[in-house]
């Protein structure tokens, strides 16, 4: 009985889960509030370079490190696409705070939209793939924040579908382009994207073929050099410290200070779990698909396991060489792997396997729930300035020039909510920058110092309040 209506029962299920999931989306949205504003360092970039954007119709950014942003574009360390995209966003719907979170979901239908629409599998297929893309809990998570992790998902499932369409007919030359267009549109957003390219190369049928898919794979990695380099502003983390030992041509210390950055994060990834078995369970299960799909390619060797499995090789070698495998950046660095993957776990796996993948994120998502409340709570709460102090944020408008930089000295951490009214034009609607010390940088410029009331300072005083003291530098 129960198997002559199996399909039913797994559409049902299905169903289910998805009605579930958007439950928990509508008790999310009804937790926001028009007080809903940026809590993290990265979500304040993110949200005043988009603003700027916006408001300056300009790519420069309003916050950067050094006061010049990147070489081309003036651009923070996130790069110009981001500001870029909410911007189109802001000008077609207007700019409203919550606009992030609208993107978002948006993105998430787009992605729903092109599974839904991809005829060559079931309509059971399509649903599970959909509850499996609700079900892991980063969108949850990051959805209804100021990250702009979202954008990665869409472009995961939009590779996996054109991979799945290369498993199927061919590596033509209408899918090739297809996917080095949207790897080349992704790495815009984060270079990252442009290693993937590494999965065309098992699809080539013939020499030629080999030929290209190796060339564009290599010029891809010079590529991303290249992007970081001009599009990115320069910081002190590990990358850019590895680039400045390169250069130095110490090969022992570039060696060395490989090996000792590797073992670094493989503790980390492996033996820190942040108090949450939420956290766990997202760096478990991309590293899980992987190994998976690793063993597939070895044992069966068909091409759609082995670029699967140097796709999922090449992001988590390029993790532990080079990025940060702590404090969730592995998980939001990792995580367009799992929805790249997800289609595939539909489509070739065996039905008990999916559906201990279903039952194990299920649970996560239900673990989630309580984090994704607590981070939309947190960014509720209501911050305002007096009347007083507004007037002081105001009056910076009136006093710094076309262009100039401010230091800003003052802004502790629990006070990081009062650079949303730090005014990003002047009074004649031109662009205003700031340097945010979060780094310690040798290489900066600015004209003007923000520094906490009643600071001893040899500078001409440009606005002396309760709430801050401007100043004028000079060398």
């Amino acid at each position: 009985m129960i198997v002559r209506y199996k399909h039913q029962i797994e559409g049902l299920l299905a169903f289910l889960v998805l009605v579930f999931i958007g439950v928990q989306f509508f008790q999310f949205w009804s937790q926001l509030s028009i007080h809903h504003h940026p809590v993290w360092s990265d979500e304040f970039f993110y949200f005043v370079n988009a603003q700027a954007s916006f408001q300056n119709n300009t790519l420069q950014a309003a916050f950067t490190f050094n006061g010049e942003g990147s070489t081309v574009f003036g651009a923070d360390a996130h790069g110009f696409a981001y500001p870029l995209i909410n911007a189109v966003f802001a000008k077609i719907f207007g700019w409203h705070f919550l606009n992030f979170i609208y993107l978002n979901h948006l993105l998430l239908v787009a992605a729903i939209f092109v599974i839904g629409n991809l005829k060559t599998i079931t309509k059971i297929q399509r649903l599970l793939t959909i509850c499996l893309i609700g079900l892991f809990p980063f969108f949850a998570l990051y959805a209804f924040t100021f990250m702009q992790e979202i954008i990665h998902l869409f472009f995961a499932v939009l590779l996996s579908v054109i991979v799945y369409n290369i498993h199927t007919k061919s590596l033509n030359y209408r899918n090739f382009i297809y996917f080095v267009a949207v790897v080349l549109v992704a790495s815009l957003f984060r270079t990252l994207w442009l290693f993937w390219l590494i999965g065309l190369i098992p699809f080539a049928k013939n020499k030629r073929q080999k030929a290209l898919c190796y060339s564009v794979f290599f010029i891809g990695i010079a590529l991303s050099f290249l992007m970081n380099k001009i599009f990115l502003e320069a910081v002190p983390n590990y990358f850019y410290s590895l680039i400045e030992l390169i250069s130095n041509g110490n090969l022992v210390n570039v060696l060395s200070s490989l090996i000792h950055h590797t073992l670094l994060n493989l503790k980390h990834y492996f033996f820190s779990y942040n108090k949450s078995a939420v956290y766990f369970l997202m760096k478990a299960i991309p590293l899980a698909l992987v190994g998976y799909f690793v063993y597939l390619a070895i044992s069966k060797k068909i091409a759609l396991y082995k670029s699967l499995a140097l796709i999922g090789l090449t992001n988590y070698l390029l993790l532990f060489l080079v990025y940060d495998a702590f404090d969730w950046r592995e998980i939001r660095t990792m995580s367009p792997l799992y929805y790249f993957f997800v289609l595939f776990i539909v489509i070739e796996f065996k039905k008990t396997l999916q559906f201990v993948i279903a039952a194990v994120l299920f649970a996560c998502f239900v673990l989630s729930v309580k984090i994704s409340k607590q981070w939309i709570q947190e960014r509720n709460v209501a911050h305002k300035l007096t009347p007083n102090e507004l007037q002081d944020y105001n009056a910076i408008a009136l006093k710094i020039p076309k262009n100039k930089v401010v230091l800003l000295k003052h802004f502790v951490e629990n006070e990081t909510w009062k650079l949303l009214y730090l005014p990003i034009q002047n009074q004649y609607k031109e662009a205003i920058k700031y340097i945010l010390p979060y780094y310690k940088i040798n290489s900066i410029h600015f004209n003007y110092i923000l520094y906490q009331p009643k600071f001893k300072t040899p500078f001409e005083k440009i606005i002396d309040s309760e709430s801050f003291l401007l100043v004028k530098y000079k060398q």
